[in-house]
């Protein structure tokens, strides 16, 4: 026996933390480590263990056996009262600039894995995780790429990444291993018990309290007795949550609220494990070690030589984090209470049919199969263990999971087909198959029908077959909801995934043709090539240079606005936000919030005496319209922000808010397509962002009079939001003189001006600071100032410092995204195929009101690199009743290149001509340099890539394989950069004794790497070493009336800006120089501040400047791979080549083109947002309902290249921007998707021209495969 303490203990880094009873059992580790022990290199972005930002290692005993066991979890969701005994290290205890950095950090930092740094810490403890339950060896490819599964980093597109990380694997290429670093000690941490390295066989106690540890609400017992005993107690009052990995909650956060909370953890006969006959696993076995055992247990027990199908389908249930704290009972009694639940772990034991054992408060034992499992009553009863039936080898088995992305998404439909086989001259079923689906409806688990038909049939029988395709259509009946694909791709991928077993069933009796229709897309471990020139002799420009921040960022020692340290007064908002759109507010009633403890105020337009704006019309670029901090009557949209809730927590605060209550009238049905918003006029309105008709050539009339082939069609493209990592977060100190704003914004001269507006303030009495943002692509330059606002007005009513910081659901809600887009097009060419008329009207929506519409911009790329004899375009903006879109990486660019080359696809198809050589034919060849330079790239890229051998091989393919199909695209780009009127302040100051340099630049640093880029400038001008360059925030006095940073010419314009002032310095210096013409830079600077040269200069970048506008060229060529009969999709190469000038800084620019991308992958692939049609909500909130690319995503083969003798005389230091041009390349892959498509669409019978449009999400291609049950045949 032992005694119960009387506190929760730990050890965080190596320091021993305890926790009393003033900690609420909701509290989770990630609040902790922030808040109380001041770690904020652990981030927190979803709050549903979808991110990975909070990935931190937990280190603890095994309840059975005690050996210590390492795994990465997700302290966004894991409960501060379970880690009790548990050893926590972040990524602030495993390396830092004092001590030394960890090779994991020092790999990620070095090969350019970190961009904005927000996701770094997240990244390196995963990878520290697998390298310390490991002990740092036999680390393969395949577990990195998996054991990142849960991270998400819309910065780098995941390959230097992955590259880095592979260094430690023991079958990394020979290229990568040569920048490894010593393997030794990889995994090895320092024991909090000894204080050397951890070998990694430590022991807990296994003693036992007789009596159940109780620390308010929370309960812990550790034996079966304690918790029997425990469950009898509470009778039928008391509502209790048995937690485990606490992991159901990031799915279903509005179960409970729950009385109390009983940590099952530490109950040792929940992870007994049989592996005899038959085999048995406790209730209480993560996942992770269940795939363990199951892809084990088949070398062993031959009687389970189906575990390793079983480990690979549990594989993909969420990601490595999850898996490690989700617990077998957990997932099942998460099915349990929510039948609607894609549960894959139930799916798949109930296809080999194994049962639950149950115990109940009063010691009763029973055994369950899971179908009878679901309809009992489980109060007062828990799963003691699962058990799995032996199955012999004459069994085939197959289980699918269907779902929007590669990795870590729920289920569209899983399936699991388990049927004894016996083969003689025909392949008969012997007895009933098993057929499940999870997915389709909540009451839907068995095929029966289809079961009972099959039973005993020879399954090589088409008629029998067909006959059991007719009765599962008739059974299945799916369910109908917003966030799922509709009842019939459903129902027609769930009759495929029974051919899929069927096919597999008879093997060598289908047709060769066929037989592609067994097999699951196959993805090869991820490789990559970046190719680019550098000249010593302009280093450090030009040289490649890890980012002067990637250490403190890998490290979690770079801040962000919400690592700063609390106050000891400050407060904390949250917003209330609208739950109808198109509306006006009847009534809104804060009372019950405010009687929650810790509640100081409710702020709205009613009760404020400040200015109530943060947009003004007019008032900056593109802005038409006014936006309200509060609505004051009017909603406009689901989500604006109605009110703040102020109070002592960021908890209390959002708990709080949700007490509000609103009330509607008026109501009227929103309007949430651009189709809708164009039947009313005063929705519409024409983009006049430049003189009218400044885009046309021609006679559109007469081009199409002499027009031979005259095409006519709509494509549609949908929104995206930004999900940068870093959510929009505000902290606002009153001061004396006025108000200090600490903010995540792009644009600090916006937030200086709208709160010194609302605050009736001077400009000069408002202070704006942005030391980094961890990522924006231009959702931080309007949004931010939102935030920054109404936490301004918070401040300033309660004279109190405050802070906002918004969670992802309050964040997807609140703001929009890319400005979804809609286009008519006709366009005719000769009977050669020469563009004679285009004409395009082009309609953008903006969302809730007109403002930073992108229909202009659109315009002016839609002629990209092709030549026609007369264009028209008409570029619209409509308003919508959805949250007010925003600017968003290459916005309306993206969009105007995605029309043109549409339009090009149409009009190849309709001529029969191949789409390259239709593009060829119309290139721009108007005789000058800039023009010919595009056929240079495609030529170039056409050949590097082996272009035309893979289209041929790829047709050879496609000929031969009626269920997987390929396709290609090679697509090219013509980017105009303008010079901007942007206004930005460079500061350069020299430090005598030492001759170190500070420099204040007017950019903000985002990701794009900045503030590298401006050293390496400031180290080159000055002849000294970039180590001597430090970059400081940027604020509002030494970037007074500075511009956004945006539209990727922000670095470039405070290079030439640093550039400049450093000119200046040098010729201050120069006099003093000739003199000691010898000196080194410390003894000049010395020398220099002796005479009373002044060391500070800066220079203001303006149009003044005459920084002249130049053209990126660019091509890419996409190959993809598409499962006909499940929509999924494969990657499988692509090939970039981009004129990037003489890159200032080639690490980062390949960065920026490998980001751009793949954030233009999820545009067109797999992002997509859905409205609730009556209220307006977007439901596609969060990390499980909105889905950007994840590691697996990215191209199994990425190369890219920045054309070699490119310096642009023209641009600054002979440069080119690199961050938007990329994504308007990615539409590449839409058209691949499209040749893909086309090639199935001519095995179903069908060569017509269709409307593709983008996502081109798996249910989507499914569709226009035109995939039909009819087809499926085994001959």
């Amino acid at each position: 026996m032992k005694d119960i303490p009387a506190s929760i203990d730990f050890v965080i880094n190596g320091k021993k933390y305890s926790v009393n009873r003033d900690v609420d059992a909701d509290t989770k580790l990630v609040d902790f480590l922030r808040r109380n022990a001041v770690l904020t290199g652990t981030k927190w972005m979803c709050r549903e263990g979808g991110c990975g930002a909070c990935v931190v290692t937990l280190s603890k005993g095994d309840p059975l056996t005690g050996i210590i066991q390492h795994r990465a979890v997700n302290s966004c969701l894991l409960p501060l009262m379970s880690c009790h005994g548990g050893d926590i290290t972040t990524v602030e205890g495993i390396g830092n600039k004092k001590d030394g950095y960890h090779p994991v950090q020092s790999q990620l930092a070095d090969m350019n894995g970190s961009q904005c740094g927000y996701c770094s810490p997240g990244m390196v403890m995963s990878m520290y995780s697998l390298l310390q339950k490991k002990n740092g060896a036999d680390v393969t490819m395949k577990d990195i790429e998996s054991s990142l599964d849960g991270n998400i980093c819309r910065c780098t597109g995941y390959r230097p990444i992955m590259d880095a990380f592979k260094t430690f694997a023991k079958d990394a290429p020979p290229e990568l291993k040569s920048r490894c670093v010593d393997l030794e000690d990889l995994g090895n941490k320092l024991c909090p018990k000894t204080g050397a390295a951890c070998a990694g066989n430590c022991v807990t106690s296994n003693g036992l309290n007789t009596d159940v540890f109780q620390m308010g609400n929370w309960y812990r017992p550790e034996s079966l007795e304690q918790l029997t005993k425990l469950l009898k107690s509470f009778g039928e009052r008391i509502k209790y949550r048995l937690v485990a990995g606490n992991t159901g909650t990031g799915v279903y956060k509005t179960d409970g609220p729950y009385d109390v909370y009983v940590d099952i953890n530490n109950i040792g006969d929940l992870h007994k494990i049989s592996k005899n006959t038959p085999l048995i696993v406790g209730g209480g076995v993560n996942l992770t070690d269940l795939q363990g055992i199951l892809s084990s247990v088949g070398s062993t027990n031959t009687d389970y030589w189906y575990g390793q199908i079983l480990a690979e389908h549990i594989g993909k249930i969420g990601s490595v984090p999850l898996r490690n704290a989700g617990s077998i009972a957990g997932n099942l009694m998460l099915k349990h209470a929510h039948r609607e639940f894609p549960s894959d772990l139930f799916v798949v034991l109930e296809t080999v049919g194994a049962k639950v054992t149950i115990m109940g408060s009063d010691g009763e034992i029973l055994q369950f199969g899971l179908p009878q499992f679901l309809e009992t009553d489980m109060k007062g009863r828990f799963i003691l263990s699962v058990e799995l039936p032996p199955l012999s080898k004459d069994h085939i088995i197959k289980t699918f999971k269907i779902m929007p992305r590669s990795c870590n998404a729920h289920a569209y439909i899983n399936a699991g087909f388990c049927a004894k086989i016996l083969r003689q001259d025909s392949i008969r079923i012997v007895g009933k198959p098993t057929i499940i689906f999870g997915g389709i409806r909540s009451s839907l688990i068995h095929a029966s029908e289809t079961e009972n038909l099959l039973s005993d049939k020879c399954l090589d029988d088409e008629k029998i077959f067909r006959g059991a395709l007719n009765v599962l259509e008739q059974e299945l009946c799916p369910e109908e909801h917003l966030l799922n694909p509709d009842s019939d791709y459903l129902k027609c991928v769930a009759q495929g995934l029974f051919y899929k077993f069927a096919l597999t069933v008879i093997g060598e009796k289908s047709s060769s043709f066929l037989k592609s229709g067994a097999h699951n897309l196959e993805r090869d471990i991820m490789v990559g090539k970046q190719d680019y020139d550098t000249d010593s002799k302009e280093w450090p420009v030009n040289q490649p240079t890890i980012k002067i921040e990637a250490r403190a960022q890998c490290s979690g020692e770079a801040k962000y606005i919400d690592d700063m340290p609390l106050r000891a007064d400050e407060l904390h908002g949250a917003f209330v936000l609208s739950t109808m759109a198109n509306c006006s507010i009847d009534k809104i009633d804060a009372s019950e919030a405010l009687k929650r403890e810790g509640v100081v105020a409710f702020l709205d337009a009613k009760t404020i005496k400040t200015g109530n704006l943060f947009v003004f019309a007019h008032g900056a670029f593109d802005s038409e319209t006014d936006e309200e901090v509060f609505s004051s009557g009017k909603v406009l949209y689901s989500g604006q922000s109605l009110g703040l809730i102020v109070a002592h927590t960021q908890s209390q605060a959002a708990q709080a808010a949700k007490l509000v209550r609103v009330s509607y009238k008026d109501c009227q049905i929103p309007v949430l397509k651009i189709k809708d918003a164009m039947k009313h006029p005063e929705r519409t309105m024409i983009h006049a962002a430049g003189p009218p008709n400044v885009f046309d050539v021609g006679d559109v009339k007469d081009g199409f009079s002499q027009s031979e082939t005259v095409v006519e069609g709509e494509f549609e493209i949908g929104t995206q939001y930004h999900f940068y990592m870093e959510t929009l977060v505000a902290a606002c100190v009153p001061v004396e003189d006025g108000m200090d704003v600490f903010c995540a914004t792009q644009d600090q001269d916006a937030v200086q001006n709208a709160v010194a507006r609302c605050l009736s303030l001077n400009k000069a009495q408002v202070n704006v600071e942005t030391r980094r943002l961890g990522g924006s692509y231009g959702g931080k330059i309007s949004r931010s100032t939102l935030v920054a606002v109404a936490c301004a007005i918070a401040a300033s009513e309660l004279s109190k410092p405050v802070r906002i910081s918004l969670d992802l659901d309050s964040n997807m809600a609140l703001v929009g995204g890319r400005l979804p887009y809609y286009c008519q097009y006709k366009a005719g060419t000769d009977k050669n195929g020469l563009l004679q008329a285009v004409d395009l009207t082009i309609v953008s929506d903006c969302g809730g009101n007109f403002n930073e519409g992108t229909a202009f911009f659109a315009a002016s790329f839609a002629k990209n690199c092709y030549a026609a004899k007369s264009w028209k375009f008409t570029p619209l903006l409509v308003q919508t009743d959805t949250p007010s879109n925003t600017y968003c990486r290459a916005p309306g660019t993206t969009q105007g290149i995605a029309i043109i080359e549409n339009l090009i696809e149409h009009l190849a198809k309709i001529r029969k001509e191949d789409p390259l050589e239709f593009r060829l034919k119309n290139l721009n060849i108007s005789g000058n340099d800039e023009a010919n330079s595009m056929r240079k790239i495609i030529d170039e890229l056409r050949r590097s890539s082996n272009f035309d051998k893979r289209l041929g091989e790829i047709k050879e393919f496609n000929l031969n394989n009626r269920w997987k199909k390929r396709g290609i695209n090679l697509l090219p780009m013509v980017y105009p950069v303008e010079s901007f009127p942007f206004r930005y302040n460079v500061l350069v100051a020299i430090h005598h004794d030492g001759g170190s340099v500070s420099v204040s630049h007017g950019g903000i640093e985002c990701g794009q790497g900045i503030n590298t880029k401006v050293a390496q400038v400031v180290a080159r001008e000055l002849g000294i070493d970039l180590s001597l360059v430090s970059i400081k925030p940027t604020n509002t006095l030494t970037n007074t009336n500075g511009s956004v940073t945006g539209g990727s010419v922000t670095s470039e314009m405070n290079c030439y800006a640093a550039m400049k002032a450093c000119q200046e310095l040098m010729n201050r210096m120069l006099p003093i120089k000739e003199k000691s013409p010898d000196a080194s830079w410390t003894a000049l600077v010395e020398n220099c501040f002796n005479s009373n040269v002044d060391l500070t200069a800066r220079h203001y970048y303006t149009s003044d400047d005459k920084v002249k506008g130049y053209i990126i060229h660019g091509a890419t060529v996409s190959e993809v791979e598409i499962d006909v009969l499940t929509g999924e999709k494969l990657l499988r190469r692509v090939d970039i080549l981009e004129d990037a000038g003489q890159s200032i800084s080639p690490l980062i620019d390949i960065g920026q083109i490998e980001g751009a991308f793949m954030m233009g992958v999820g545009l067109w692939t797999s992002e997509k947002i859905t409205y609730d049609p009556v209220t307006g909500q977007k439901l596609s909130r969060g990390t499980w309902n909105y889905k950007p690319p994840l590691n697996t995503d990215v191209p199994v083969d990425f190369r890219v290249t920045m054309m070699k003798n490119a310096a642009h005389p023209f641009g600054i230091l002979r440069s080119k921007a690199t961050g938007e041009p990329p994504l308007c390349m990615s539409v590449s892959v839409l058209f691949a998707l499209r040749n893909a498509v086309d090639a199935a669409r001519s095995d179903a019978g069908n060569s017509d021209w269709y409307q593709m449009d983008g996502p081109a999400t798996i249910d989507k291609l499914h569709k226009m495969m035109l995939t039909n049950p009819a087809q499926y045949l085994f001959q």
